[in-house]
């Protein structure tokens, strides 16, 4: 079997053809010095030849839905919407709960640096985040039609139709802010131990989402409430499974979100 990177860290609707170009003047306002450094280090992560198809997930279920998207939810869509710009590619923000065939769109987005040379386009990253957070922060709240329960493995499953839709010039950077405690099919929080999650991820429907970067954050802490070291390990252990079933190029699996440049 192919080897996967993983790393687990406990301080750890259809697509639109929108291109957004922000001005010059919003992404001056941000250190000079400090953009530009941001730009080159996520330069260094890009997937060679390829567009990146970003889709972030967040989990409105009752044990871990937010008031709203400050905080961690904010720091990982400033940092995915940063990649995605310098990279070039698509990001769609997404939420869920507890049917896989019941999500609400965020935000779907083409994200374009546009600009001459390198830095003035650097520039533009700062704008483009605010814009990301500003257009996700309007429509969060907005869970007409989501189902009880988790069913975050299901999000996969919609994560692949999503790239596949956006075609072969894409590459998958998959993010799901969420507890974990899947309880569609099997009920994560029951296991005992490392092997019995394990067990787990083998007994649930996985894609083959070859290639994709995958990183899972946020996993045990229910309402705000940080989990057991048991709790995190157990649930690590079935992400960790599954990942390894959908034959994924890297997985991370964390209690807190680790940007891509620091990993």
């Amino acid at each position: 079997m192919k080897s996967i990177k993983t790393q687990a860290r406990t301080v750890v609707p259809a697509v639109t053809g929108a291109v957004l170009a922000l001005g010059f003047a919003a992404a001056c306002s941000a250190p000079l010095v400090g953009v530009l450094a941001e730009g080159k280090d996520i330069q260094g992560t890009c997937p060679k030849g390829q567009l990146l198809a970003s889709d972030v997930r967040l989990d409105a279920s009752g044990t871990f839905v937010a008031a709203d998207i400050s905080g961690e939810i904010e720091s990982v869509l400033r940092d995915v919407a940063a990649r995605t710009a310098v990279c070039g590619g698509h990001l769609r923000v997404s939420a869920f709960s507890g049917s896989s065939a019941g999500t609400v769109t965020l935000f779907d987005e083409e994200l374009v640096l546009h600009g001459a040379t390198e830095n003035s386009r650097f520039r533009r990253i700062p704008g483009v985040q605010d814009h990301v957070v500003d257009e996700v922060s309007k429509n969060y709240g907005n869970f007409e039609g989501l189902g009880g329960g988790s069913d975050i493995v299901g999000q996969f499953r919609l994560a692949d139709e999503y790239v596949r839709q956006l075609g072969e010039k894409y590459a998958l950077n998959e993010v799901i802010v969420t507890d974990g405690l899947q309880n569609d099919v099997v009920n994560v929080e029951a296991a005992r131990n490392r092997a019995e999650a394990k067990a787990m991820a083998h007994r649930v429907s996985a894609p083959d989402l070859s290639g994709a970067e995958v990183a899972i954050t946020g996993l045990g802490n229910r309402n705000g409430a940080k989990p057991s070291s048991k709790q995190v390990e157990t649930v690590v252990a079935f992400y960790t499974a599954l990942c390894a079933r959908m034959k994924v190029a890297s997985c991370l699996p964390s209690t807190e979100y680790v940007s891509k440049s620091a990993r």
